[in-house]
């Protein structure tokens, strides 16, 4: 069997090169760390309240993900409006429960710093409040409930998941999460001159 390549061709010193970073792991990492990315930082719903959280009973999607909880891709998006707004970052999940089985007993809506770290709490919310309803007295779709996330720890993060009721029983959940943004300091904003 002959090479099918000419000679001095840049091919043997590419796949060289592929192979040594492969074996080194360094052609892997950049991969694995997109992958992680593209999760966002992890977001749950456990029983109990933030003081005492119990079993994790939904998983959502990612807080700033690429990829759903299913694997497909998620839309970045859009920037619209003033240019110096808030930066926040969105996360977006489809429950087959219903808004009364998360207001009916304690639940909160936690978010992680990440996957590798989810001893660290950035923020936090028990589910309940006042409900804004389409038909007083009656539960229905479009019915929605805003939960504040509270920082945790040292957390400079605060945000905001507005629950809403759908058609057949499910609820979406939207999370809402700016950094820093309980520092005081406003990202983007400047401040008032007088």
């Amino acid at each position: 069997m002959t090479s099918q390549h000419r000679q001095g061709s840049p091919l043997p010193a590419v796949l060289t090169l592929l192979i040594a970073g492969l074996v080194a792991g360094t052609l892997a990492a950049p991969q694995a760390a997109v992958a992680h990315e593209a999760d966002g930082r992890p977001a749950r719903i456990h029983e109990g309240t933030c003081d005492a959280l119990g079993r994790v009973v939904h998983q959502l999607t990612g807080v700033g993900a690429a990829i759903s909880l299913e694997g497909s891709p998620i839309p970045a998006p859009e920037a619209v409006g003033a240019e110096d707004a808030v930066p926040i970052a969105l996360g977006t999940t489809s429950l087959e429960a219903a808004m009364a089985d998360l207001t009916d007993i304690p639940h909160a809506i936690a978010v992680y710093e990440s996957d590798e770290a989810m001893d660290r709490m950035l923020v936090c919310g028990n589910v309940g409040g006042a409900m804004m309803m389409q038909m007083p007295g009656m539960a229905m779709p479009g019915d929605e409930l805003a939960v504040w996330l509270s920082p945790q720890g040292d957390s400079a993060d605060a945000g905001v998941a507005l629950l809403r009721s759908e058609v057949g029983g499910a609820t979406s959940v939207t999370v809402m999460l700016g950094e820093g943004l309980a520092s005081g300091a406003m990202p983007g904003a400047t401040p008032a001159s007088g």
